[in-house]
């Protein structure tokens, strides 16, 4: 702006011509004097730039009533708890101060203006009125003699929100007119009027002309103010031609402004571009402010494209005639709308709606209300009818799909706003109704970190109150509401940054929407065209209309963000076949046993027939059959790959071995035992539990034992105790049943023995067969099954989620050829270094110097460890009882052994109650985990107890995992 400001101006339109640059076309009026004269104004006219709009108004700023407001950083407005204006206000208002000396109508067009802004337009206008009463302004309108004749501001609004702005400021003396005060109300001095533009027009005119006598009438347009401003601006113009008229309008209503360029008056009209505001303020392009983010998500894309398409082919086909069809269109639309722009997980809006439900006029109700009465009713045409029809229960799918789910944009909008407010980045987000605000703040006060709404701020697009509450400019805006004509005002909201979301299949139409929305309202005007006419004072007949504008297109920044929408996995049932009828029942059981091979001696070479492989966080490594192939999971798949092809990085699947695994194999196996088959093995196989009953009850262990090595049947008394008490179906040796058929006094003993071996062994294979079965479940759940259906048992897929573990390989080695050697006792002689490094502190029972002489394991450093920290840390702790058991563990945790305070529920019924220890029976619950995998060499268990009498550390166990009543 120019430095001198003058506090009025009392210059003539003539004088005020004097002082304006002269314009190209000035210059051309004197093309007639003499050749050098021309030839001088034509190298003028090279060398120097044309004059525009900008620098002839600066020129002119000297003419302009109470200019000394005008200013972005004047202080007069703190005093009135006003902000200041910005560059762009201030030229608009100058231009209207202007205008109003000259008794000229304009329209003007600014960028969000709240109602702040509008009581800054009013005080401006109550400013100029009292220099024009002192005799300060002198012009054609703007005089002494017109104001006293004429000195009330009649404002047109809506009367209670307008005269909220106004009330503001005291100084204004304003009032609500009324066509019922007129009789009871006294004129004063000068008012300023709020009249309601709302109501009929003939009223409006008749209120005004009887009650007031105003020098100007201001016209609220914007959307907060009168939504008929073109029609009011034309009666205003044809009952006080005489009296200037100012109408605000909101930049970027396209439809307010071609509703006043149509409307035949001569208001001229003046719209500050979101150019001109970045030209006046010298501030970056505006156009590369407007960001376009394209939401990834595949599945609401798809869904919303297909139902878009079929929707707006069924309303370009719809039939006038068809009022039910036209209804249904009607709420269809409504809900997809709601669908499409939906910027919250759609609970939280349906629970919104569902408060603010009310019936009337404008009912509001929840989604799923409105589609259920969009399917009532019949339309006129069968084939329309049924194809709308299926459009809602398309979204009727969509719609149960949502609630279950965050959508794109909701998922996109949440990580925006966290980082947001991570860097106290002040964003304004903007979506449809208020009750969307309602579900966004239930949201964000859930996710959003606390005092988020010190940095977000949310707003209706649609309604009075949110274009009046807006108050200054902000660092981000968000739209997340559809964009329809009547809210693409809020595209000139003041922010460093505008982003609108939008799915990929609605890209190309918001991306038009822009561009012919920054065409008409974002690009600069033309420095040559109305805008200076304006300050030329070149106002004629003819109306300016503001329409020449500079060939800028919009610098559109697409974004393509990562996606963020979360919806429930697909549903996917897998029936997994368990037939096992046993038809050839007796032939299995008359079947005569295969000759065992011989065994390995010693020295003899074993094939390398194993794959050693390391995984990622695994201390041993796991040896693998190259026989048998290893499941690697690649890209949601499994694939069976043999051990030797694994490469680094893979990742295979492992079954574990839990209770619940176990469990589920059992009640498989109760299924495959009501077919007649298996009924004919399991009372073969019962027939062993008579001959132990009656065996036991003429014998003891001890001569059991006697005759089974008679047999070289080796087996331990516990074993023996195991079978009297009915543990496990029967034993793997058949020399073992041959034993007990002859003890038990069989009239055949060996061909009874024929009988019950191979019944016993049938189950054993029923039962690893449904172990198999139950393995491809598990791994079908890997896949992603949802549901798995084992023979008639259904199992929710969550269930295997326990049963798998996925590991990493690093590295995979070929095992090289063995000899087998003698076994000698290594962890036996471990043990007893141990125990005399530290004595009196260990005792080994019996049973665990046993299971350490049968034990494969091999992993003997952890073994030495594991001792070593018992001897020492863990006998501290319980004979000194100082510090805590979790302390002592921690030690243990750093070789990579665990602790369990109990035993399982099936190891239990094996072992709870058959080992003894002085007279008692010892308790085996607490113990040592070495190794987690089921492969002896690689699993080591110690069991053991506190001799708190003798102060010892008692081990009554120090081998492979115990069995189970399962195996």
């Amino acid at each position: 702006m120019a430095d001198s400001l003058a506090h009025c101006c009392s210059l003539s339109r003539g004088d005020e011509e004097k002082l304006l640059p002269h314009s190209a076309e000035h210059q051309g009026c004197t093309a007639h004097q003499g050749p050098s004269r021309v030839q001088g104004l034509i190298m003028t006219q090279q060398t120097t730039p044309p004059i525009g709009w900008v620098q002839v108004m600066q020129g002119a700023w000297g003419a302009v009533p109470a200019s000394e407001l005008l200013q972005p950083g004047v202080d007069a407005w703190s005093s009135i708890k006003l902000q200041a204006p910005d560059a762009a206000e201030c030229a608009s208002m100058a231009l209207v101060g202007r205008a109003l000396k000259y008794g000229q109508s304009v329209a003007i067009a600014l960028p969000l203006m709240s109602g702040e802004g509008l009581t800054r337009l009013m005080v401006y206008l109550h400013r100029i009125r009292w220099d024009a009463l002192q005799g300060g302004i002198r012009s054609p309108w703007l005089n002494p003699a017109n104001m006293e004749t004429c000195p009330d501001i009649v404002f047109i609004s809506r009367p209670r929100v307008g005269y909220q702005d106004l009330s503001r400021v005291a100084a204004l003396r304003a009032r609500v007119l009324r066509a019922a005060d007129l009789k009871r109300h006294k004129k004063s001095a000068s008012e300023t009027l709020v009249v309601d533009g709302s109501a009929d027009v003939m009223e409006m005119v008749e209120t005004i002309s009887k009650a007031s006598k105003p020098f100007v009438l201001v016209i609220d347009g914007t959307r907060g103010g009168n939504d008929n401003a073109a029609a009011v601006d034309s009666a205003l113009s044809e009952s006080f031609p005489e009296i200037p008229r100012i109408t605000l309008l909101s930049l970027g209503d396209g439809e307010s402004l071609d509703k006043m360029r149509s409307n035949g008056t001569m208001s001229h009209l003046w719209l500050m571009r979101l150019g001109d505001k970045a030209a006046l303020a010298k501030a970056p392009a505006a156009n590369s402010q407007f960001q376009l983010s394209v939401i990834q998500d595949r599945r609401a894309n798809h869904e919303l494209g297909q139902i878009a398409d079929r929707f707006f082919a069924l309303r370009r086909d719809l039939d006038r005639k068809d009022s039910v069809l036209k209804d249904r269109l009607a709420i269809v639309g409504k809900v997809f709308r709601s669908l499409n722009e939906l910027p919250v997980p759609l609970p939280f809006l349906e629970g919104a709606l569902q408060a603010a439900t009310r019936p009337g006029l404008f009912p509001v109700r929840c989604l799923e209300r409105w589609l259920e009465i969009a399917k009532k009713g019949s339309g006129l045409y069968g084939e329309s009818d049924v194809a709308s029809l299926n459009l809602i229960q398309q979204l009727d799918d969509i719609h149960a799909l949502f609630l279950q789910s965050v959508a794109g944009k909701a998922g996109w909008l949440l990580n925006h706003l966290s980082s947001s407010c991570a860097a106290n980045r002040q964003t304004l987000v903007l979506c449809g109704s208020q009750h969307e605000v309602a579900a966004l703040e239930a949201w964000f006060g859930n996710e959003l970190v606390e005092g988020w709404s010190s940095t977000v701020q949310i707003t209706a697009m649609d309604g009075v109150k949110a274009y009046r509450q807006f108050r200054s400019a902000v660092d981000e805006v968000i739209i997340t509401g559809m964009l329809w004509p009547s809210r693409q005002h809020w595209l000139a909201t003041p922010c460093s940054r505008l982003i609108v979301p939008a799915y990929e299949y609605e890209q190309p139409f918001v991306e038009r929407m822009l561009h012919l929305w920054w065409a008409k309202h974002g690009v600069e005007s033309c420095p040559m065209g109305d805008k200076l006419t304006h300050w030329q004072l070149g106002w004629n007949k003819r109306r300016c209309e503001d329409l020449r504008t500079l060939d800028q297109s919009l610098a559109l920044e697409r974004l393509t963000p990562a996606d963020s929408c979360v919806y429930p996995p697909k549903e996917r049932h897998v029936s997994v076949p368990l037939d096992m009828a046993f038809d050839n029942w007796l032939e299995l059981l008359l079947e005569e046993p295969v000759e065992p091979c011989a065994p390995a001696q010693s020295g003899d070479a074993l094939a390398p027939d194993l794959i050693w492989i390391t995984l990622e966080g695994a201390h041993t490594e796991l040896p693998w059959s190259k026989t048998r192939p290893v499941l690697v999971l690649r890209d949601d798949e499994i694939h069976p790959t043999p051990a030797e092809e694994l490469t680094e990085g893979d990742q295979i699947i492992l079954l574990r071995h839990v209770d619940e695994r176990i469990a589920t194999q059992e009640k498989l196996f109760e299924m495959v035992a009501l077919s007649e088959g298996m009924q004919q093995f399991l009372r073969a196989a019962n027939r062993w539990k008579t001959m132990v009953d009656s065996v036991s009850a003429r014998m003891t262990v001890a001569q059991v034992q006697i005759q089974l090595r008679k047999e070289k049947v080796k087996v331990c008394d516990a074993t023996v105790v195991n079978w009297f008490r009915h543990k496990v179906y029967g034993p793997r040796d058949r020399a073992a049943i041959s034993v007990f058929a002859r003890l038990s006094g069989a009239k055949t003993p060996e061909r009874s023995a024929h009988y019950v071996a191979n019944g016993i062994e049938q189950v054993r294979v029923a039962h690893q067969q449904v172990g198999k079965q139950l393995r491809k479940a598990i791994l079908e759940r890997g896949k992603g099954a949802t549901t798995v259906e084992i023979g008639e048992l259904t199992i929710d897929g969550k269930a295997f989620d326990d049963m798998i573990e996925v590991g990493t390989v690093t590295s995979i080695r070929a095992a090289a050829t063995q000899v087998i050697s003698a076994r000698t006792d290594n962890l036996i002689d471990i043990a007893n270094q141990v125990a005399s490094a530290h004595p009196g502190r260990l005792c080994m029972t019996n049973p665990a110097i046993k299971s350490m002489r049968d034990s494969v394991y091999r992993d003997y450093g952890k073994f030495r460890s594991c001792l070593s920290l018992m001897a020492t840390k863990l006998y501290e702790h319980y004979s000194e009882r100082n510090g805590r058991l979790h302390d002592v563990l921690e030690h243990f945790k750093q070789e990579n052994i665990s602790f369990e305070p109990k035993m399982s529920v099936v190891t239990m019924g094996m072992f709870a109650d058959n080992r003894q220890y002085k007279g008692k029976p010892a308790d085996l619950n607490r113990h040592f985990r070495l190794g987690r995998a089921r492969d002896p060499a690689l699993t080591l268990r110690i069991h053991f107890d506190w001799d708190a009498e003798d102060k010892l550390l008692v081990i009554h166990h120090a081998g492979k995992h115990l069995e189970t009543t399962q195996s």
